[in-house]
């Protein structure tokens, strides 16, 4: 919008002339130099004499200087000759502090006056009209055109001047474009026993307020939030400009796998933003055998167990720990790689095992007692599911069957009786089962009696007495039998026992020598 003002025109013989512009030629009205007394209420022009010159004076748009924008003034002399040039003024002063734009000057001349010059100059000259474009005048800030014409003709000359200025009514509207923007940050990789901590901003990175923001996550199957939940929200609110909001989630896996976690945020007006991670979730598998260096040792003897541990999962297992219970029946000798004995089991803390790696250790232990086992090895790792591996054994024992016969009377006179005690021990370490004794005379003898741990049978033919056999000589046990005859015949006498057991693969002998006298 543009304003625009005729400020004052004055005629050289004591003629002033006011014209607005937009008000037509009624607004003209012709005023002597007695026009309306300064102060009064939008009484414009004000026009005053100084000694031969004559000063007309409009404050637009109130009449008052306290309360108008701008004023335009001009100052020409009273009286002037014919075709003599002469100068005048017109004078225009912002009374605001604020700037005025666009300020522009026409100066209306009659054809009675010819126009010679201007300083400024004009910035063009059209017909009789002058029109000076003053541009930007800043606050009380005033600038003079000095005018020369030349006139014509006698008589009251008029010249009227109109000022302009660009008057605009601005109001600032701030156009806001509010924009959110998402992220997500997460483990790359975790193990399956570890939470997911996630972490999600949204962030206003336009201008002005994003309202009513809202977080939705959606969790892939096989992961759940803490609460067991499938699906995350969160409320944001209005976001300002710049600002940002951050949530925390916590998911837990529930199987292993690579994992696609998308979130969606969205607010008004028809803003939205999503952001995504991956997660590979991993888990370490152990795997564990055992062997044993021998199906079957003998009692005092060693057996070596043998445990592998191998880590078959895609994720380290952490702080491995292996555990063998010595068995029942035998004692302790040695473990490898620093394997520590407690309360009968023997504990290795081997670390971390990488995928793919195994570790192998040892545990010896010597048979005390005739036994089987089973002994049993286990597994376990941070995030592993235990495992365990077993190897029989059995502890084994050796029968050792000692036979003995002794007389217990020699020499014998003819006719006395004579006693041979048999003696079975089992030195071994194994009960042995089926022992058979015979005893075998020669003809200086005669079959009296016999006692013992079984029944004997005498023949007399063979000169011979079988046991019954004894069912089962435990070891360090002793079984007995008693033999009586009669010296019938001097001479060096021999006994002979035969003894013959289910262990043992071949027969037994001993023999006693008796001496028979007259």
């Amino acid at each position: 919008m543009s304003g625009r003002v005729l400020k004052a025109c004055l005629a050289v013989a004591f003629l002033v002339t006011l014209r607005m512009a937009g008000w037509g030629p009624s607004a003209l009205a012709q005023v002597g130099v007695e026009a309306a007394k300064p102060g009064t209420p939008c009484a414009c022009p004000v026009i005053t004499r100084d000694g031969d010159r004559i000063r007309s004076a409009c404050p637009w748009p109130t009449g008052r200087v306290e309360t108008a924008v701008i004023l335009l003034e001009k100052v020409t002399p009273s009286n002037v000759l014919l075709a003599r040039p002469f100068d005048y003024d017109l004078v225009v002063k912002n009374l605001t502090p604020c700037p005025l734009n666009d300020v522009v000057v026409i100066e209306h001349l009659p054809p009675t006056l010819e126009f010679k010059r201007a300083i400024p100059k004009e910035s063009s000259l059209t017909a009789n009209d002058i029109k000076w474009s003053l541009g930007q005048l800043k606050g009380h800030e005033s600038k003079v055109i000095n005018v020369t014409v030349v006139p014509k003709t006698t008589g009251p000359l008029t010249t009227c001047a109109d000022v302009f200025y660009k008057m605009e009514i601005c109001m600032a509207v701030t156009v806001d474009q509010p924009k959110i923007e998402l992220s997500k940050t997460g483990p790359a990789e975790v193990i399956l026993c570890d939470p997911i901590s996630v972490k999600l901003v949204v962030t206003n990175t336009g201008t002005g307020v994003a309202k009513n923001v809202k977080i939705r996550d959606m969790v892939p199957d096989g992961l759940t939030t803490s609460d067991g939940r499938r699906v995350a929200e969160f409320e944001a609110g209005d976001i300002p400009a710049g600002e940002s909001k951050h949530f925390s989630l916590v998911l837990k896996p529930e199987r292993t796998g690579k994992f696609d976690n998308r979130a969606v945020a969205t607010g008004e007006p028809d803003l939205t933003a999503e952001a995504s991670m991956s997660t590979i979730v991993r888990q370490p598998v152990l795997d564990i055998s055992k062997t044993a260096s021998r199906q079957k040792v003998y009692l005092g003897q060693n057996v070596v167990f043998s445990i592998t541990v191998a880590n078959k999962g895609d994720a380290p297992a952490k702080d491995t720990v292996i555990k063998d219970v010595v068995p029942a029946g035998s004692s302790f000798q040695a473990a490898s790689d620093g394997g520590q004995l407690s309360q009968n089991t023997v504990t290795w803390n081997i670390g971390t095992l990488r995928p793919d790696e195994s570790k192998k250790v040892t545990l010896t232990v010597r048979g005390d007692e005739i036994t089987k086992v089973m002994n049993t090895a286990t597994a376990e790792a941070v995030c592993a599911a235990p495992v365990s591996a077993s190897a029989p054994t059995e502890f084994a024992g050796i029968p050792a069957v000692l036979l003995e016969v002794i007389d217990i009377e020699d020499p014998v006179p003819l006719g006395e009786n004579v006693t041979y005690v048999i003696e079975a021990t089992n030195q071994g370490s194994a009960i042995d089962r089926n022992i058979k004794i015979v005893a075998i005379f020669e003809p200086n003898h005669q079959y009296v009696s016999s006692i013992g741990a079984t029944l004997g049978a005498y023949d007399a033919n063979a000169h011979s007495i079988t046991f019954d056999p004894f069912p089962g000589l435990l070891p360090k046990a002793k079984a007995f039998w008693r033999v009586t005859t009669k010296a019938v015949k001097a001479g060096d006498v021999r006994i002979k026992v035969i003894m013959t057991t289910e262990m043992t693969t071949r027969p037994v002998e001993e023999t006693e020598a008796t001496h028979f006298y007259e």
